[in-house]
């Protein structure tokens, strides 16, 4: 009977230390993606700002290079933010659809910085309306 209760105890313990790890693993799991749901965040916000900015033409090379660091380590794990990659393939096609759309922010404002050339048939149409 002495005997079933050590083994019950080294049973009960082993099985605490078991739950106790996985408990560990998890909240470092859930708080890594945490991280990752800040970092989108982060860029969704930036963006904004961005945008803001350039509208009221106050460029901000700074920014847009801030926003390029965090998506170069969203994709990729040897950024200088240390996030993880996540290996989900609805995240991935997701992803790809957010840095293209990115890129495409980032060309038309390098566009809208250009100063305006118009052509002979612009100036016209131009003075037409």
């Amino acid at each position: 009977m002495k005997n079933l209760g050590k083994i019950s105890l080294i049973v009960l313990f082993l099985f605490s230390i078991f739950v106790g790890s996985f408990t560990v693993y998890s909240i470092n799991k859930v708080q890594s993606y945490g991280t990752l749901i800040n970092y989108l965040g982060i860029v969704r916000g930036a963006t904004q700002r961005l945008v803001k900015l350039e509208l009221q033409h106050q460029p901000h090379d700074e920014l847009i290079a801030y926003i390029d660091d965090i998506i170069y380590d969203l994709k990729n794990t040897d950024g200088k933010y240390g996030l993880e990659k996540i290996p989900n393939a609805d995240y991935q096609q997701q992803f790809s659809a957010l840095t293209t759309l990115w890129h495409r922010v980032k060309s038309n404002i390098y566009a809208m910085r250009q100063p305006c050339q118009f052509t002979t048939a612009a100036a016209v149409q131009r003075s037409t309306f």
